[in-house]
């Protein structure tokens, strides 16, 4: 804690709280863990170069919605990426579940697509920050009306 003056008086303020790890699913960002145990064991996955392992069709339905093109991307076994994909219509129930557990975003973007600027259509993409990463929601109108959630250790 610190004192600072603010309009002639002191007040006492308390340095912001580092975001927490990611978890999801029982993956937990900064943990060991391997694609023969706990979420990933009944995913297809293979071995890649340089510690990488890719395991797909990890997740069938989030939060009751189904989703498709689920992957996991683990680095010297800890998970680096987490991928899914649903339905246009479905998005705004995911970012409730998403508000629900992270809290609100820190930040975001708002893109017109290029070959449909005329028509408006446009990918709206929030972010949270973790100590781990950062997860990304995205409200993708004009590839296949979709929603795209991605958490990926850039840290």
């Amino acid at each position: 804690m610190k004192l600072v003056m603010l309009f002639g008086l002191f007040v006492a303020m308390t340095a912001p709280s580092p975001p927490p790890h990611f978890e999801f699913d029982g993956l937990k960002a900064g943990e060991q863990t391997t694609s023969e145990s706990g979420p990933l064991q009944n995913a297809n996955c293979s071995k890649r170069h340089r510690g990488k392992v890719v395991c797909r069709k990890v997740l069938s339905k989030v939060g009751g919605i189904s989703v498709r093109g689920s992957l996991v991307t683990l680095k010297d076994g800890k998970l680096h990426k987490l991928f899914f994909a649903g339905d246009h219509s479905d998005h705004k129930r995911i970012r409730e579940i998403v508000v629900a557990r992270y809290g609100k975003p820190c930040g975001g973007a708002h893109t017109l697509n290029a070959e449909k600027v005329r028509e408006g259509i446009s990918t709206r993409t929030e972010k949270w920050c973790f100590a781990t990463g950062t997860l990304y929601l995205s409200n993708r109108r004009y590839l296949s009306d979709q929603f795209g959630f991605e958490y990926l250790d850039d840290r």
